[in-house]
């Protein structure tokens, strides 16, 4: 249910002169999530959902950091809450 999507990121990041502050939901934040397109697909008895970030995003942010920890979580269609957790590094 992409509308119960979490991404968080363990530092902030600064996004057109503004901050953004570690685990804050990136989803949530408008001009973030502009660049951001979320496609859910249904499969018979199952959907799959696929996140994909523009690279033109890269473009309005500034990172502190060049290695975060990524935490992404969701809740089922049964209501259980789904977690992910890795480490992204970023090369600008």
């Amino acid at each position: 249910m992409p509308s119960t999507f979490e991404i968080l990121l363990d530092k902030p990041i600064y996004y057109k002169n503004d901050t953004i502050p570690e685990n804050t939901n990136l989803l949530k934040v408008p001009h973030f999530a502009y660049h951001i397109d979320i496609e859910t697909i249904n499969h018979c008895e199952k959907k799959e959902s696929y996140i994909t970030f523009y690279t033109d995003i890269s473009e309005f942010i500034d990172f502190e950091g060049t290695i975060y920890d990524v935490t992404f979580t969701c809740l089922t269609n049964d209501g259980r809450n789904l977690s992910a957790d890795t480490t992204l590094q970023i090369k600008q």
